[in-house]
Order: C-alpha cells, then structure tokens, then sequence
C-alpha cells in the first residue's frame, strides 16, 4: 500500500486534469461526539451523485431535502414543493465545481428541520488510478438517526440511551431500531454498498 501511494500523482489543481480525484475529509458539525467520514471522489463526479456518496458514507437514508454550499452559492436537486429560486440546480455542476486544490472546503446540508451540517475540505487532490469514482478510506462513529432533533436532540437522544436508569432511553432505542452503538463505523459495509452504487449506475451485475 505505501508503495502504492509513493507513486501516486499529485496535482495542484483539479481543473488542471480530466482525471483527478479529492481525498476530503467530510465532519459532521456541531455533532456532541465527533463523526467523520473520509473519502476520494472523483472531481468530475455530477452533484447528485456527490450527494449520494456523502448519504451512504454517512448513514443517512436519503429522506430530506439536501444543498450544497460554496463560495456563497447554494447548489440543490430541483424539488416542485421548495423555492428552487435560491440555489442553482446541481445537476450542471460537478464536484470540481465547489473547490479545486487542497485546502478548499464547502459544506453539504442535510434536512432543512434538523439542519445536519457538514463541512468538507479537501486534503489532496491526484491523478485517478482506475479505482472508480468513489472510495471511503475510514471514518468515525455511527451516523444520527434520522429525525433526531439535529445535534440537540443527538445529544439529549444519547444522554437517555446511555442512562440504565432512563425509562425513555428504552423507548428511544426501539424507535431507532432496537439497537444502537454510537461508537460503530462498518467500512467494508460502506464501501460494499459505494461498490454496489457504481455497478448499478453501469449497468453491472454479479
């Protein structure tokens, strides 16, 4: 693997070159414990695809209204029940469109209601090596569930989960599921499914 990377070609800026990649590092802000994934995209990657890749790599279940956001222009998927009017439709723009070298950063919201804000900065840019448009390297915790509360409602959600002594902490699991870890992050199940993405949209079955 080292040597793998040693090799790798490192470019400046991803307008320069059709095949460049983004290593990014996406943060969950504000969450009352640290959640993160980090993942190589492809930098010619459509918008809605982006948000696809943030979605299975975070945990979420794709059931809310999503925009990114950069350089003070707002990016979203045109929805008949929203006002479109604020933000440019994100499917003309890529990933490349929102940042172009190490060291730019935009964000990605998720749900309107629960205002999930995620901060993205690119810590590399390189020449892609066939490994598909998309890869997760790693990350840390467990996604929210869905319709929490936002980071507030995380917080008071773990505090009662956490509490043995907590009657409504039993009932909350059982909303969410039954089970849950905060702790928890499958890689090989993220990147399975980021796999199972790819094939899908290429027409490729097992």
């Amino acid at each position: 693997m080292a040597g793998k990377v040693a090799k790798r070609r490192i470019t400046k800026n991803a307008k320069k070159s059709d095949n460049a990649m983004f290593r990014m590092k996406v943060t969950l802000r504000n969450a009352p414990l640290p959640i993160w994934r980090r993942l190589v995209i492809k930098t010619s990657t459509p918008l809605a695809l982006v948000h696809e890749c943030f979605q299975i790599s975070m945990g979420w279940w794709d059931t809310h209204t999503h925009e990114f956001q950069s350089g003070g222009i707002s990016y979203g998927a045109e929805d008949p029940n929203m006002d479109s009017s604020r933000y440019r439709d994100e499917s003309n723009f890529t990933l490349g469109d929102l940042a172009e070298k190490a060291g730019d950063t935009f964000v990605y919201l998720y749900d309107y209601g629960d205002d999930w804000f995620h901060d993205v900065v690119v810590e590399e840019v390189h020449e892609g090596e066939g490994e598909g448009f998309v890869t997760c390297l790693g990350g840390r915790r467990a996604c929210p569930p869905e319709d929490v509360g936002g980071p507030p409602g995380y917080k008071d959600f773990l505090d009662k989960v956490e509490d043995p002594a907590c009657d409504e902490g039993m009932e909350l699991l059982d909303w969410a599921g039954g089970d849950f870890d905060a702790d928890s992050f499958d890689l090989r199940g993220v990147n399975l499914r980021l796999i199972l993405m790819q094939q899908a949209l290429l027409g490729i079955q097992d």
